[in-house]
């Protein structure tokens, strides 16, 4: 049998070819190029999927102090205050004894020992208070919020012991540096007191019943807790305000005012003596005038950019 050629073709059989032939070319090509499409649709929601993925792991950076560590054995060791503006963020591993110092020197190297400690905790809570402020934000302007914010504000909720953010903002907050220092004056006898020096308690904090670390009041049955370090004791202070029930009405003030003599008057409850010791706290305040650390602040340079995992 003979080749079969084209040119053997009649004319309307090569024309007819011809045109299934481009046909068939015609459906490949536009086969191909809607796949190709579809691949690179594909492929954006790929990416797209990966973008928000990313976008809800985003790092969450939380502007951190960076405190030095000090073991000192006297008061003369105190890093002294030199400028309000830029406290150096010292914290003291170990209580120092002031009973040996005079009033007035006393008065100066307790100071300088307790506010450092204290502006480092205020630094922490009120971080804290600017995410969940901002995640509060977030909320209002219905934008999501990502994985890390969301962890964030949750710790914070299940700590604080509250449900709504509201809530947790009333509580997730700071005291003026003066009242948390009257207090610790109040509480250790300008550093002198017994709990102080052997239970680092700078804030006689009890405890309900003997368990874990405490130290037992001489001649009653009570017990105050006992701590590692004094900034501890800085923070146990600041959890029992913000948390108690006995401390409800004095947060509900707090949101409205920073007035040291004004907060005092609501701390009937913080000790037994009731209106004798808000007596001696507003008498600490202004016989020291306590007031002018109150805008006190930590060197910036101690600050860094930390993120939250």
């Amino acid at each position: 049998m003979g080749k079969l050629m084209l040119t053997n073709l009649p004319v309307f059989l090569r024309i007819g070819l011809f045109s299934v032939i481009l046909a068939v070319l015609g459906i490949i090509y536009f086969s191909f190029k809607n796949n190709g499409k579809g691949c690179l649709l594909s492929n954006n929601k790929e990416k797209n999927k990966k973008e928000i993925t990313k976008e809800k792991k985003k790092t969450l950076t939380l502007n951190v102090v960076q405190p030095i560590p000090l073991d000192v054995k006297n008061p003369s060791q105190i890093v002294p205050i030199t400028n309000c503006n830029k406290i150096i963020p010292v914290f003291y591993k170990n209580p120092i004894d002031f009973k040996g110092l005079s009033k007035k020197e006393r008065k100066e190297k307790f100071i300088a020992y307790m506010l450092p400690q204290i502006l480092i905790v205020n630094h922490e809570i009120e971080e804290n208070r600017r995410i969940v402020l901002r995640i509060k934000k977030k909320f209002e302007e219905g934008k999501e919020i990502t994985e890390n914010e969301e962890r964030f504000l949750n710790n914070l909720l299940k700590k604080y012991k509250v449900k709504s953010v509201n809530e947790l903002l009333s509580r997730l907050n700071t005291n003026p540096p003066s009242l948390v220092l009257a207090q610790a004056i109040a509480e250790t006898g300008w550093g002198t007191s017994r709990f102080y020096l052997e239970g680092r308690n700078a804030f006689g904090i009890t405890a309900i019943r003997k368990k874990g670390n405490t130290i037992k009041m001489k001649g009653a049955n009570i017990y105050l807790r006992k701590y590692k370090y004094v900034i501890n004791s800085i923070r146990d202070y600041y959890y029992s305000i913000n948390v108690s029930w006995a401390f409800k009405k004095f947060r509900k003030v707090r949101l409205t005012t920073k007035n040291p003599l004004e907060l005092s008057r609501h701390l009937t409850l913080y000790s037994t003596l009731r209106r004798i010791y808000i007596k001696r706290i507003k008498k600490i305040l202004r016989e020291n005038s306590l007031d002018k650390f109150d805008k006190c602040r930590i060197d910036p340079s101690f600050i860094r950019e930390m993120n939250y995992e």
